[in-house]
């Protein structure tokens, strides 16, 4: 009794997957022009500048975030992180979202401004807190 359940549940679940692999070339299509709009929008090299209060010192550090062919590099305190492939993940309503594999990082452009919201690795001590809000920067590499 329990194996026909099983064969059954295998043979609806195999009847169903052909249909959607039909209709999922079509919203790839409508996918692919999406993404590559907002790798355009992305593209590029963004930097912020951020001031932590450490006792009585004030410690500066610079943020850039480079987005190039399909890659998202990190450069802080002079070393740069190189994150895997990102993926774009199309929300219907709200910021953008990137997943690089490990985090989802959110983004969203306000004005000529990028705001992101996320950290690259899950060790705090590791990671780099990507958090904040960046502007488009004249140097390039």
């Amino acid at each position: 009794m329990f194996r026909g359940t099983l064969w059954l549940g295998l043979i609806a679940i195999l009847a169903v997957c052909p249909f959607h692999a039909l209709h999922a070339g079509d919203e790839k299509s409508g996918d692919k022009k999406w993404q590559e709009a907002e790798l355009k929008k992305l593209a590029g090299r963004w930097t912020t500048v951020r001031k932590e209060k450490e006792k009585d010192k004030v410690r500066t550090t610079q943020v850039d975030l480079e987005f190039a062919d399909g890659k998202l590099s990190v450069t802080m305190n002079g070393s740069t992180y190189s994150a895997p492939p990102m993926v774009l993940v199309k929300q219907d309503k709200g910021p953008g979202r990137l997943d690089l594999g490990i985090n989802p990082i959110y983004y969203s452009f306000v004005g000529e401004k990028l705001i992101v919201v996320g950290h690259i690795l899950n060790r705090p001590f590791e990671g780099f807190d990507l958090s904040g809000e960046y502007k488009r920067s004249e140097q390039t590499k």
